[in-house]
């Protein structure tokens, strides 16, 4: 940030060992960051409540986004951590006024909007992923049905992070065919 122009000034923290040593890290002399730390008392979350209170709206928005996608209660465990990311980053989204500008939260940070944004998607949205190759027979399967779970922030802004449910892992790709449906909707 400090790269950008963003400098940090302060941070607030607990004084677990790790966060005594980032502050050392920090003011040290690899870095000469200048950040000043301020410590709070450990356990003590009514010092922080908004943070505490952002958590858990994200958390909120995210059961509320696999509920409405329809994913069942086994498979949200896996792809909960997409989920919770992707909330979060749409959070960035929501329209707040700073000084009387009222501007997305990454308008007021950034300047602009991040490029995802130019091709939004539905959280759960099934699109069949390309997965053929050069060794893919002439009658094999060119894609597998795969589900929506977020944005690859650092690609384009039409590379999307996939779900496959058979493999159970991630792709990042462009080449998807929406279908226009719910990954976890009948075919009607």
């Amino acid at each position: 940030w400090k790269q950008q122009g963003k400098p940090v000034e302060n941070i607030r923290l607990d004084n677990a060992g790790e966060n005594v040593k980032l502050e050392a890290a920090a003011n040290g002399k690899d870095w000469k960051l200048n950040i000043a730390f301020e410590y709070t008392g450990g356990a003590t979350p009514q010092r922080n409540h908004l943070v505490e209170l952002g958590f858990a709206t994200l958390w909120a928005r995210a059961r509320a986004t696999m509920i409405g996608a329809k994913v069942p209660l086994g498979i949200r465990y896996l792809v909960c951590k997409e989920c919770i990311a992707t909330i979060t980053l749409l959070d960035g989204l929501v329209q707040i006024t700073l000084n009387g500008v009222t501007k997305s939260r990454f308008e007021h940070w950034l300047g602009k909007l991040p490029r995802f944004t130019k091709k939004l998607r539905k959280w759960g949205e099934a699109g069949v992923v390309k997965t053929k190759i050069l060794k893919t027979p002439k009658i094999g399967d060119r894609g597998v049905t795969c589900m929506f779970v977020g944005y690859n922030t650092d690609s384009g802004d039409d590379v999307y992070r996939m779900w496959n449910p058979d493999t159970k892992r991630l792709l990042r790709t462009r080449d998807i065919r929406w279908l226009g449906r719910m990954f976890y909707e009948p075919n009607n």
